[in-house]
């Protein structure tokens, strides 16, 4: 799907990929990339107003959330947050993992308007990518911000892997009658 939507939107540009993970969505492997390197202004003209709609938008904004400018990835992680399409989701959550502030607290706030089932569901059918999203995390703040949060439990990525986390037991455990 990104390698055809580069081709079609993104004429002249190879779409580079970088530290790929597989995940799986509603039963279908999918590859969420680590980092998208392209030229910043056709991806914007690609989701921008006068861009494309539907989906092919949509993949627009999933890899501008995974582009290597900050202040792009956080402008589509922030239109991406409206949006109910489950393959969304990975690229919502992906940023929890890595070191922009501004992004992790966006994500961790959009956290109780996301649909907790869609969101049980991605982290109970994804062990290994929340797994290294958890090692990340712990090792972001350690690296960066121990002095901001001494304790992990007050770092906004940290609240929200355990908010995410909170959503697949609450799912996963029995109705009561």
């Amino acid at each position: 799907m990104l390698g055809h939507f580069a081709k079609t939107y993104l004429p002249g540009e190879s779409l580079e990929l970088r530290f790929q993970f597989e995940i799986s969505v509603l039963g279908e492997t999918l590859t969420l990339p680590g980092r998208c390197y392209v030229d910043r202004r056709k991806l914007v003209d690609a989701f921008g107003d006068c861009g494309v709609r539907g989906d092919i938008r949509l993949v627009a904004l999933c890899i501008g959330a995974r582009h290597d400018d900050g202040f792009l990835r956080e402008s589509c992680v922030r239109k991406l947050l409206r949006v109910r399409e489950p393959w969304v989701l990975p690229f919502v959550l992906a940023p929890l993992g890595e070191y922009v502030i501004e992004i992790i607290e966006l994500i961790e706030s959009a956290l109780p308007s996301l649909d907790a089932s869609g969101c049980a569901e991605f982290v109970r059918a994804n062990p290994a990518f929340m797994a290294t999203l958890r090692r990340r995390v712990i090792s972001y703040w350690d690296c960066y911000f121990r002095r901001a949060y001494p304790m992990i439990c007050q770092y906004p990525a940290y609240r929200a892997l355990m908010t995410l986390e909170g959503m697949a037991a609450k799912s996963d455990s029995p109705v009561e009658k």
